[in-house]
């Protein structure tokens, strides 16, 4: 057989023929969407993480009923199942995607958002308390008890 008839010659310009109309038909739709510039890039990575993370689920599930994770193709060869080389994919893709989330500090970053809206937070309530006009006394009975309310709905969300 000629090397440009083989069975995996064939296959693969199956493959890349079935890629190139798919990426025609997106192109075709996108064409026709306005595309929004990304704001909060890590907002999004985060986001796709959650869609790649369900579609692993997802593909998993479908490996899991499988009988047979091969099958003989029409041409004689055995071939893995669709389904089990898709969730390969999509697993690293979600590893790398949790790499690339895993370089930004994420915690570090929620730990100081928090740190600068409490200090928002304080600073409004004793804007609010000194607008009050209490005498002092009162002014630190107020800020004792916003601070013990506060310090409860921290322990709740915890």
């Amino acid at each position: 057989m000629h090397g440009g008839n083989t069975p995996a010659v064939r296959a693969a310009a199956e493959r890349r023929a079935m890629v190139a109309e798919v990426t025609a038909d997106a192109e075709a739709v996108l064409a026709y969407e306005a595309v929004e510039p990304i704001d909060d890039p890590i907002l999004v990575l985060g986001e796709l993480a959650a869609e790649v993370r369900a579609m692993v689920k997802a593909l998993g599930a479908r490996v899991n009923a499988l009988r047979d994770l091969s099958y003989t193709s029409v041409i004689g060869t055995e071939q893995a199942r669709t389904e089990l080389t898709l969730l390969g994919q999509y697993q690293d893709r979600l590893a790398r995607i949790l790499t690339s989330l895993g370089k930004f500090n994420l915690d570090e970053r929620r730990v100081q958002l928090s740190e600068a809206q409490a200090v928002v937070i304080f600073g409004v309530l004793d804007t609010f308390i000194q607008r009050l006009q209490l005498p002092p006394e009162r002014q630190v009975e107020a800020k004792a008890i916003m601070a013990g309310v506060l310090h409860e709905i921290d322990q709740e969300a915890s």
